[in-house]
């Protein structure tokens, strides 16, 4: 499968681990990936002007990988939290996949290869992740209109 799990994340597991195994792989990977990218932030310095070019391609692609496992931890999350009453957490979660989408669209404005994939084309462009800002902003008014006072 490629993109994101969406709300079947029976078939992401694929019959073979549970939920909360899939939930705590995204999220371990997510983290780990960020400390990836923030070593590579601090070596940036010390790339050789001839090499700067490749490193910033590296970086992009990175980034984008990195708001990928980030953006797939949090739908997880908030798909199996949804129809509990932990309403904070589902704004905090929104609040990092409105980052998740501000991020890779940043990334997505320097490199127009992001969001293309052979099978499906492009799986998102530019204008897709402002939208999912704004669909996020707008659950999240909704939820804290609805549930946080």
């Amino acid at each position: 499968m490629v993109c994101f799990p969406y709300d079947d994340l029976e078939s992401w597991c694929g019959g073979h681990f549970p939920e909360e195994v899939l939930e705590k792989q995204f999220v371990e990977m997510s983290v780990k990936w960020q400390e990836g990218l923030s070593l590579l932030r601090r070596l940036a310095p010390r790339i050789p002007s001839g090499k700067r070019v490749l490193f910033e391609d590296m970086c992009n692609v990175a980034e984008s990988a990195g708001c990928h496992f980030s953006s797939a931890a949090c739908q997880i999350r908030f798909i199996r939290r949804r129809s509990g009453r932990d309403y904070a957490e589902l704004v905090s979660l929104l609040d990092a996949e409105i980052d998740n989408a501000k991020r890779l669209a940043a990334v997505v404005r320097k490199d127009s290869r992001i969001g293309f994939e052979a099978s499906n084309h492009y799986c998102y462009t530019y204008a897709d992740l402002i939208e999912k800002v704004l669909n996020c902003e707008h659950i999240k008014t909704g939820i804290i209109r609805k549930y946080i006072r």
